[in-house]
Parts: C-alpha cells; structure tokens; sequence
C-alpha cells in the first residue's frame, strides 16, 4: 500500500510503501436452514456443521455478510426476513442489521442481501449469521439457502 507524506500546501514530500495486515477467514453455509421461530424473535442460523460463524483473532476486521433468503407468507400477508450478525454471546453488531427479502401471499421472493461492517475486538471472537421472520401471521415457506441459485457467507478480512 502507497504511503504518502504531505506538507502543508499539498505537495508530496515523500513516498513509501507498507504492507496490508494478511489476516482472512470465511465461511459458506453448507445447506438450507429452516426457519421455525416466532415472530420477530431472532434464531441462530446452521446449517449441517452447526451454527454459520467466522472466528477472528484480535485486531480490527472488515466482516461482510451475505444472506441468501426464500420467503412467502399466507393469508394474504406480507411477511420479511431480518438477518444481523451477533458474537458467541449474542452482542448485536451495530449497523449489521439487513431485511434479506419480503414476500406476499401471492408469490415467492428470493433474494441476496450483503451487508459490510468494521469491527474491532481485543480477543479472538466468532460472529455468527441469526435471522428472524416477522409481520405475516402465518408462513407458506421462509428459509436461508445456500446453493447454486446463491449462497450464505460470511468473509473477514483484517484491516489492522
């Protein structure tokens, strides 16, 4: 990475170069989760190895999660998807929160939802993928995938 050092008017006074942290990790849900839970009540997501997470170690981390999400509601209702990112002891990550998609009565939405957020932590944490569905009273179908059609990630990659 370019390192430049400027003076007062602007002017390049001097140029080097550094090196970018070499830290990176990620994760490809492995198969489709079905979602169970309640009303706007968030549920862990898994897949067939447990929950989908990405562990860190220490140090500041640009964390981008990508949802891949199938929903339909019945009862002539409009229902959506909620996914965020959440640490080991379910500690929300700000700005995480993304709505995946929203379907009606009348059809089925899928769609792809990334968000990215910055996070800084002291010691090595993992941060997991939950999701909720909320607003429709009942559901025809309402699930994370992963698959050709898309897929459900998570990928660090350490910033310092």
């Amino acid at each position: 990475v370019p390192v430049l050092t400027v003076d007062a008017k602007g002017r390049i006074t001097s140029a080097t170069t550094a090196a970018l942290p070499q830290g990176s990790a990620s994760y490809v849900m492995a198969s489709t989760f079905t979602m169970t839970g309640a009303n706007g009540v968030y549920q862990a997501v898994a897949d067939s190895a447990g929950n989908v997470g990405i562990g860190v170690t220490a140090g500041t981390w640009e964390i981008t999660m990508q949802v891949r999400g199938l929903v339909q509601a019945a009862s002539g209702s409009v229902g959506n998807i909620t996914a965020r990112l959440v640490t080991a002891t379910s500690v929300l990550v700000p700005g995480s929160e993304i709505i995946v998609a929203v379907g009606y009565s009348t059809n089925t939405c899928q769609a792809t939802a990334t968000v990215s957020v910055i996070v800084t932590t002291a010691v090595s944490t993992t941060y997991y993928i939950s999701a909720m569905r909320d607003n429709a009273t009942t559901w025809a179908m309402s699930t994370i995938n992963s698959d050709a059609n898309g897929r459900t990630r998570l990928t660090a990659r350490q910033i310092s």
